[in-house]
């Protein structure tokens, strides 16, 4: 079934309905609201936000949108981008499909388990790591969720988390060939908290937010299965996934970043001259 793109308002008019959705409850944290028509029914949802909505996240949103809905058989789905703005402020909007359904429990958790077992098969397009079109990496190992530099290629991602190891004194060294060689670049889902994730009234499980997900080594993935969240323990008890023998070092380098909260240290000499740039 092709999903007919609704009329959307203007973008002053967008970015005004989220204004009022933020007036209206003052005392809660506000990221997203529907649109609705002139009966009263909603017909989008806009998320939207400052430091973690970026047209990134939409392009690799819409890229994973458009290869599930191809496929009757996938066990998840993925809202489609219906558009994707900045306001003169810089907060970042994304216009989607609006999904009737509600938020996860435990209960869910085979589904959602069989829902990141598909999603993790998806292959990147290319060999740049990072979200579609290039850009930082996002996942939950760096402090501010995106790196600060943009990795052209996986050995300048290596090589950066060499470094990071060789800043501390680690004798350990990650090697990333061997897994790009068999695995090549998956999408990786970093945040695996129940509140990424619907099911809708068919009962169907629905991956909705995508600003920690986008396409790495599967050593990544592994790391990610490490959080201490409690519903991330339960998708990882039910999932079958590749294993590696850089999830240990990798893991290493996420708990040095932990203790300095930057991912700047350990930049080889052509990354840094990145940071100096932005």
């Amino acid at each position: 079934m092709v999903l007919a793109i609704p009329t959307l308002p203007s973008e002053l008019e967008i970015i005004q309905k989220c204004r009022e959705a933020c007036a209206a409850n003052p005392k809660a944290f506000i990221r997203g609201t529907p649109l609705i028509d002139s009966t009263g029914t909603p017909y989008a949802w806009v998320r939207f936000g400052y430091s973690d909505v970026y047209m990134e996240d939409a392009r690799t949103q819409q890229y994973v949108a458009d290869i599930v809905k191809q496929d009757d058989a996938a066990p998840v789905r993925v809202p489609a981008v219906y558009s994707f703005f900045k306001s003169q402020l810089g907060r970042g909007y994304i216009v989607m499909e609006l999904i009737d359904g509600e938020v996860c429990s435990n209960a869910d958790a085979d589904l959602v388990a069989a829902a990141v077992q598909y999603l993790i098969a998806i292959k990147a397009p290319t060999d740049q790591p990072g979200p579609i079109g290039g850009g930082p990496v996002c996942h939950t190992l760096f402090p501010d969720v995106r790196s600060s530099v943009t990795y052209s290629s996986v050995d300048w991602l290596e090589k950066h988390m060499n470094g990071i190891l060789a800043h501390v004194g680690r004798p350990q060294r990650l090697s990333l060939k061997s897994q790009i060689k068999t695995y090549g670049l998956s999408l990786c889902p970093s945040d695996m908290r129940r509140k990424n994730f619907l099911k809708d009234r068919e009962g169907k499980i629905v991956a909705i937010n995508f600003d920690c997900t986008c396409f790495l080594p599967i050593s990544f993935f592994e790391v990610a299965l490490y959080h201490h969240d409690d519903f991330t323990h339960l998708i990882r008890q039910r999932i079958v996934y590749p294993t590696s023998a850089q999830s240990d070092t990798l893991y290493k380098a996420l708990k040095t970043l932990v203790q300095f909260g930057t991912d700047k240290l350990g930049l080889p000499r052509e990354l840094k001259a990145q940071t100096l740039r932005q």
